[in-house]
């Protein structure tokens, strides 16, 4: 844990330098939010998908920010567009290292969860 904020660090002075990186943005927004810092993390990416709107990692991170803040419902429409995305793309790469089993997991329990309530 120790490590993120150095990583912060590191991810600032590559935005100082170049402010359209979009991934630096992107994980910028996954320290953060493994920091529990999900307002600031939830910033970063937003300006990675002003960015660049079609990378489905970065609609997924910000799914798990919303999930990992209590915000079921902003976090169900975060890993549609990620999956939206994902369907679309042509290389059929993983949405990130956790399996596409978690993220539908995930999925289906908020959406079972919104239309339950």
């Amino acid at each position: 844990m120790n490590k993120i904020p150095k990583a912060v660090s590191c991810l600032d002075r590559a935005l100082s330098l170049n402010p359209n990186l979009e991934r630096a943005w992107s994980h910028k927004g996954i320290a953060l939010s493994k920091l529990g810092n999900y307002e600031e993390a939830l910033k970063c990416y937003d300006q990675a998908i002003k960015i660049n709107p079609i990378i489905s990692d970065t609609w997924y991170n910000k799914g798990l920010n919303y999930y990992n803040s209590g915000n079921t419902e902003d976090a169900l429409s975060c890993f549609n567009k990620a999956i939206e995305i994902h369907n679309k793309s042509a290389d059929f790469t993983k949405l990130t290292n956790q399996p596409l089993e978690s993220l539908l997991t995930i999925f289906f329990s908020l959406d079972l969860a919104s239309i339950s309530s």
